[in-house]
């Protein structure tokens, strides 16, 4: 049932971001996506992005269209269809046009309706011409996690200028 709603044949430039990937840092494209690792920080998308089962987003988004199977702490402005699975989790609000969410999604958040005509500010930013959703959504509360770091150095070893 899910699948119909994105039935548009995908485009053949797309990315995936696969499971095992940290990523510190933002995120922004315009072809469709999948990302199923762990990224802190902002993602805009002007496709479709899918954030898989192993997706771990610490960060706001601004998307397209989206398929929620993961976990996200922030916010986010969906301009198209957002559909929210049995899988997704999400701390934080979601303003988007269309929006699908399965009745066993956890949201500690809150749902918005994105007006089509809103002006959209980029994210993190204090807009004054933001719509009083995107302002909502934008001035949300959103669960940060602690930072901690760890750096691991490679073992010493004389005979080897590799990591493997």
């Amino acid at each position: 049932m899910l699948s119909k709603l994105f039935s548009k044949p995908v485009n053949t430039n797309s990315f995936l971001l696969a499971e095992g990937l940290v990523i510190n840092g933002n995120i922004a494209s315009n072809v469709p996506g999948r990302i199923d690792c762990v990224v802190k920080g902002d993602i805009m998308a002007d496709d479709k992005l899918v954030i898989g089962k192993t997706g771990n987003i610490t960060g706001n988004l601004k998307v397209g269209n989206l398929v929620l199977e993961g976990t996200v702490y922030g916010n986010i402005i969906c301009t198209g269809k957002a559909v929210v699975t049995a899988s997704a989790s999400l701390t934080g609000t979601i303003a988007a046009k269309t929006i699908l969410v399965d009745p066993e999604a956890m949201i500690y958040g809150n749902i918005t309706k994105y007006n089509e005509g809103d002006t959209i500010p980029i994210l993190g930013t204090n807009n004054n011409y933001a719509s009083s959703a995107e302002k909502s959504v934008l001035q949300s509360p959103v669960i940060k996690m602690q930072k901690k770091q760890q750096v691991v150095e490679p073992a010493s070893n004389a005979n080897s200028n590799s990591w493997f």
